[in-house]
């Protein structure tokens, strides 16, 4: 009994590390690029969301006592916006036509 709430709490902690790991990661990779995005777009275009929803994901602010996180589909979402603009980004200095 002892050993069985001893390995939850140590699975616990192992969850956690996790999720530090993921945000510490994704923060990373978002500041390569993250003064340069329109957030509040993204939030609106690609979630229906406000500018705060998708900032207290980013920043994994407590909210309503838990910590805000992407699901795995939000995260999904994330990157196809990324992508899209990133594309469409690509083609409009394609059409400047400078040689």
């Amino acid at each position: 009994m002892l050993a069985d709430i001893m390995l939850e709490c140590v699975n616990e902690d192992i969850e956690k590390a996790d999720n530090l790991i993921h945000e510490a990661r994704l923060r990373k990779v978002l500041s390569k690029v993250y003064d340069a995005v329109s957030w509040s777009y993204i939030a609106k275009a690609y979630f229906g969301k406000s500018r705060s929803w998708l900032n207290q994901r980013l920043n994994s602010f407590i909210v309503n006592g838990k910590e805000a996180q992407f699901t795995p589909e939000e995260l999904k979402q994330l990157q196809k916006a990324l992508l899209d603009l990133s594309g469409d980004i690509k083609n409009t200095a394609l059409e400047l036509g400078v040689h």
